[in-house]
């Protein structure tokens, strides 16, 4: 039979100390007492009286106050309770204090003083905005498209204000560069160039090209005719370098269009960019210390890297993708490093004539044809390669002599198909 629990009467409130009897009673009075008698006097509803964890806060602050009718604890509930009135409210005026444009937008990633270009605006071409900058200032192109071919002669920053595919620059006049950088240390960032049979040019100079799009510029060096891959003088590079220009090139997408082509005893750093659907790399008279690295090409069209001429040249851990040749290295002269590449699905893996002599190491060539070809007189030094080929490992053209694979992993194709 249950009983009533009867109240607890309520102490001599005159002289208590607040936080002794909380202590006495979590530790003495609190185990022992059962729901039923906690529940009219506690200070906290517990867990076995009050399941719903929502209403915790309320009820403590209520049985608080009345807990035993104790006045002695009002000054302290007080003081609390103004403390935190004053925490409040001091966040708040903070909060007040900050523009609210500053909390929803992150701050604008160029100089407050650069100088915009909008379609929207009155200053809304690229030429004007390039035409007003002085040495060190930023154009900031906002989205949208323009039609213009523009010439940057100083150091000055032209780059995009959003996504790179919503900012387009279109030739105006099909004969000339869409974009000339001549004699500047420019930098170029972060918006899309378009125009078949037109190029980026690039004479002297060491600009820096980052996070930019190259949508179907120039046209394809190497055209199929249908008997075989011929050349033609009229073709237009996506980029054209020459001049001792020193120009780096990097984190960019090139879609379409022509080659990346280094002549005119230029260095160039071109890093970790797509190249696609016909873009490639042609290093024609590229001098010292010119580095192709990490770049990813897949149907580039005949080579996907091509060399005429070069020295000191570093190719190394770029993967290549596609039917046609991986690299071709067609240099006399050429010196340096061809290295940890891979190359995937070619009909001819590395194909090497002219009497080349560089250094091949540490590449994996999986052809569909012949992973080596060689021609006579070519003298490279081949170590570390894992070669394997669907028709041949290597291919001795015209008289040449094979090369030494000692040193290298072959597969299980046949080791030297002679033409």
């Amino acid at each position: 039979m249950n009983r009533r629990a009867e109240p607890v009467p309520a102490p001599d409130t005159n002289d208590v100390d607040t936080e002794q009897l909380l202590s006495e009673w979590f530790e003495d009075e609190a185990p022992s007492r059962e729901p039923a008698v906690l529940a009219p006097n506690v200070i906290a509803r517990t867990a076995l009286t009050r399941r719903r964890s929502r209403y915790f806060v309320r009820d403590w602050w209520r049985d608080l106050f009345r807990a035993h009718q104790r006045s002695s604890l009002t000054p302290a509930l007080g003081a609390s309770a103004l403390v935190l009135v004053v925490v409040v409210a001091g966040l708040i005026g903070l909060l007040a204090l900050l523009p609210r444009g500053e909390m929803e937008q992150p701050a604008p990633e160029y100089p407050a003083d650069a100088i915009v270009v909008s379609p929207e605006e009155s200053r809304s071409t690229i030429a004007a905005a390039i035409a007003e900058a002085e040495v060190g200032d930023t154009v900031v192109i906002m989205p949208g498209e323009y039609t213009e071919n523009l010439l940057v002669d100083k150091d000055i920053v032209l780059r995009g204000g959003g996504d790179r595919d919503s900012i387009v620059l279109r030739p105006a006049d099909p004969e000339q560069p869409i974009l000339a950088i001549d004699g500047a240390d420019a930098e170029v960032r972060g918006f899309t160039i378009t125009g078949a049979g037109n190029s980026v040019s690039v004479v002297a100079g060491a600009p820096l090209f980052d996070d930019m799009v190259f949508r179907e510029v120039g046209d394809q060096w190497w055209t199929y005719t249908g008997s075989g891959w011929d050349g033609f003088d009229g073709a237009a590079p996506s980029i054209v370098v020459e001049v001792f220009a020193e120009p780096t090139i990097q984190n960019s997408l090139f879609d379409g269009g022509g080659e990346i082509d280094v002549r005119g005893s230029s260095t160039a750093y071109i890093l970790d960019n797509v190249l696609t659907n016909g873009a490639a790399i042609f290093l024609n008279s590229a001098s010292g210390e010119t580095v192709v690295r990490g770049n990813s090409i897949t149907d580039s069209g005949l080579f996907s890297i091509e060399i005429t001429s070069g020295t000191d040249l570093l190719i190394e851990d770029n993967v290549i993708e596609q039917s046609l040749p991986g690299i071709g290295i067609q240099a006399a002269r050429l010196t340096g490093t061809i290295r940890d590449n891979v190359i995937r699905g070619p009909n001819i893996g590395i194909q090497i004539v002219d009497g080349a002599s560089a250094e091949i190491s540490g590449n994996v060539i999986d052809a569909s044809g012949t992973a080596l070809e060689v021609h006579e007189g070519v003298s490279p030094t081949l170590s570390g390669n894992e070669l394997c080929g669907d028709n041949a490992i290597m291919a001795v053209m015209r008289g040449a002599e094979p090369l030494d694979l000692s040193g290298n992993d072959l597969c299980d194709a046949p080791l030297v198909f002679a033409q």
